[in-house]
């Protein structure tokens, strides 16, 4: 009887073993933090706990990109201390209060178990902290994204006037050269350059969705309207949906007047091959004019000279065909003179 008993604990201490007869422990719930954990690749291997949110990150403070920084062998004046040091206060409050409501973003995800969620604004949060990048393609975000963009532009703004008051009490000072206040606002000058182009969209943009657009008369070159719409923080329209055309479509018939607008476009590189000018595929088919494209070279005067031309660029014009107005897709030589689109999201 004594040895059945002894061989019924063996028996019960192997099972609870390991296969080296170390001890197993029970394996883990599938909780969210473990289901991430265990995702490939891990999405966050060390996860705080629920409760906790992210922690603040223990690297180095990294600067927002499209701020300002201020040079190093900059100006010295103690004006321009004070008012630097209350620029980078308003920016690190902004930034914070962005990084706020973008964890209560990805606790509530958490919360919710929607790992997609929680992998987007993890990785988010991750380029926030470590490269200074503002987030730009997320829609729940846009709110607190305005309103950090209008911090950093309110607080560049009094930095802005505090160098002109610095410039102009120089100016005023007879015992100080003039080169002294020329360099002040030289800086100035450079510093507003370092600021990448806010979103600047007219109040009565045409807006589809998340995206806006706005039409301008130009007369610009295809190259010259991919700069304008650059300067004022959106990007040469692109038609790739039948219901921009069909906006467009719309818009432009009430001009009741011929007239051509540069859009996003080109078959440059093969010619009747039509991308987009950085090189990815365009949606097809394009809602073309009769007769069009036909890539005519017939030439013209250009700068004095009689000049060929490929019709490399693409366009939307506003003609009148068989007594009615109408609009489609038409190709221009890309140093044309034309209205263009600008599009933002």
């Amino acid at each position: 009887m004594l040895r059945l008993f002894c061989c019924a604990v063996l028996v019960a201490a192997l099972v609870g073993t390991g296969p080296y007869g170390h001890a197993q422990r029970p394996s883990e719930p599938m909780t969210l933090d473990n289901a991430l954990r265990q995702a490939a690749p891990p999405v966050r291997p060390t996860a705080p706990p629920e409760s906790s949110g992210r922690k603040e990150p223990k690297s180095e403070y990294m600067r927002p990109s499209g701020t300002y920084v201020r040079p190093t062998d900059g100006s010295k004046d103690p004006e321009l201390d004070k008012a630097w040091g209350t620029y980078d206060a308003a920016i690190k409050t902004a930034t914070a209060a962005l990084r706020s409501k973008m964890n209560e973003k990805y606790m509530a995800a958490r919360t919710a178990a929607k790992i997609d969620d929680v992998t987007r604004y993890n990785e988010l949060l991750e380029d926030l902290d470590k490269k200074g990048k503002l987030p730009s393609d997320d829609k729940s975000l846009s709110p607190a994204l305005a309103a950090t963009r209008n911090a950093y532009d309110d607080a560049a703004s009094d930095l802005e006037k505090s160098y002109k008051a610095v410039v102009e009490r120089l100016l005023k000072d007879t015992a100080i050269d003039a080169s002294v206040a020329r360099a002040v606002d030289q800086e100035r000058v450079q510093l507003a350059a370092q600021g990448i182009a806010r979103p600047q969209i007219p109040p009565d943009a045409i807006k589809i969705g998340r995206h806006s657009y706005y039409v301008f008369f130009g007369p610009v070159t295809q190259e010259q309207a991919v700069a304008e719409c650059k300067k004022r923080g959106g990007y040469l329209a692109r038609i790739t949906e039948p219901k921009e055309f069909a906006m467009f479509h719309k818009k432009l018939l009430l001009l009741q007047n011929k007239s051509t607008f540069w859009v996003d476009g080109t078959d440059a590189a093969n010619e009747g091959t039509w991308t987009f000018l950085n090189g990815d595929p365009m949606p097809q088919p394009l809602p073309w004019l009769p007769g069009e494209p036909n890539n005519d070279t017939r030439g013209r005067w250009i700068d004095g000279n009689w000049r060929r031309q490929e019709q490399d660029g693409l366009a939307i014009q506003v003609i009148r065909a068989d007594g009615a107005w109408t609009t489609g897709m038409d190709d221009l030589e890309q140093t044309a003179q034309a209205g263009f689109i600008c599009e933002w999201e």
